[in-house]
C-alpha cells in the first residue's frame, strides 16, 4: 500500500439490506432522526453492510464490502480512486471519546432493509473493505436521493432501496480522525463530510436487469448474515426509478453536496444488521 493513495481524496459508493420480517424497535424509527449541532457526515456509497454491535443499545459499528467475485468494483476514498486488489482496513475513532455513547437512531427510510437482531458470520468470507466505526447519532439516508426499487422472491411488493448510508456524527462531542489500521497512517478528510465509494467504472456499467448488483447482494453481501438467506430477504428483481432513467442514460448516485460528483455508477445498497 503506497502513502500517496491515503492522501488522495475518497468518495464512496454505499449499500443497505432489504430485511422485511426483522425489524425491531432500532429498526422501524417512527420518524426522521433529530439534527446535531455540528454535524459531520461519513458517506459510504455502494454495496456496503453494516454490523451493528450489541443492539439495541449500539458499542460500535463494522462496515464491510466483500470482494466482488466478478473484479468489476472499482473503489474511491475521497473522490479519489484506490487500487481495489488488495484489502483494506480503516478505524474511524473520536479523538476525545464520550463518557457515554449516544442512542443509534436508523433513519425511517431504511425500515425494511434492517434487521435489529441476527447472526453475523464473517469467517472465511474476504473483505475488499473493513472499516471500524464509533457509533454516530444516526444513519440517515442522504438527501434527495432516488432509491431503487426492489422485490423480493416471496413477494412482488415494491420496495425501496437506498444505495447510501450516511452515518452523522457531533463535532461538538469530539473530532474524528481516520486511520489506515496496519500502518497507522492518518487519512485526511474533510471539514464536513467525507466519501468512501465503491462501485462499477462508469465505462463498465451493469446490464438492464442490474444483474451484476442483484447477484452481488444476494451471494456476496447476504451470506454474512446466514439467518437472511431467505426469500423473504433474496432479491428478485432491481430497477432504477422512471425519473432516474429519463436523466441519466447510466444511473449515478447523488451526492449529499451538488457541487460534487460521484466516481462510479452505483447501482445497489446494501444490509444493516445487528448481533452480539
Amino acid at each position: 500500500m503506497q502513502r500517496r493513495d491515503f492522501f488522495r481524496g475518497a468518495l464512496a459508493l454505499p449499500t443497505l439490506a432489504a430485511l422485511p420480517g426483522w425489524a425491531a424497535p432500532l429498526c422501524r424509527a417512527s420518524g426522521t432522526c433529530p439534527s446535531v449541532s455540528k454535524p459531520f457526515h461519513f458517506i459510504l456509497q455502494g454495496p456496503f453492510g453494516l454490523k451493528l454491535q450489541n443492539p439495541p443499545n449500539v458499542t460500535g459499528i463494522t462496515a464491510f464490502m466483500p470482494i466482488d467475485p466478478s473484479k468489476r468494483h472499482q473503489f474511491a476514498m475521497g473522490g479519489q480512486p484506490q487500487t481495489a486488489s488488495k484489502e483494506f482496513n480503516f478505524e474511524l475513532h473520536q479523538v476525545k471519546p464520550p463518557s457515554s455513547l449516544p442512542q443509534l437512531c436508523i433513519d425511517k427510510a431504511f425500515s425494511s432493509f434492517c434487521a435489529e437482531h441476527t447472526t453475523w458470520a464473517p469467517a472465511g468470507k474476504r473483505r475488499l473493505l473493513t472499516i471500524d466505526l464509533p457509533v454516530p447519532n444516526s444513519i440517515i439516508p442522504l438527501p434527495k436521493e432516488k432509491p431503487l426499487t426492489v422485490t423480493f422472491q416471496s413477494s412482488t411488493q415494491p420496495k425501496s432501496l437506498y444505495r447510501t448510508f450516511v452515518l452523522e456524527y457531533d463535532l461538538a462531542v469530539s473530532d474524528l480522525e481516520l486511520l489506515e489500521t496496519s500502518s497507522g497512517l492518518k487519512i485526511a478528510m474533510g471539514v464536513n463530510e467525507y466519501y468512501v465509494e465503491v462501485g462499477l467504472d462508469h465505462k463498465d456499467p451493469d446490464d438492464t436487469a442490474n444483474s451484476h448488483a442483484m447477484n452481488f447482494y444476494n451471494k456476496s453481501l447476504l451470506p454474512f448474515f446466514p439467518d437472511l438467506q431467505t426469500p423473504e430477504h433474496i432479491l428478485a428483481t432491481i430497477s432504477e426509478s422512471p425519473l432516474e432513467h429519463q436523466t441519466h442514460a447510466n444511473p449515478e448516485c447523488k451526492d449529499f453536496y451538488p457541487e460534487t460528483t460521484t466516481t462510479f455508477e452505483c447501482k445497489a445498497g446494501g444490509i444493516i444488521g445487528g448481533s452480539p
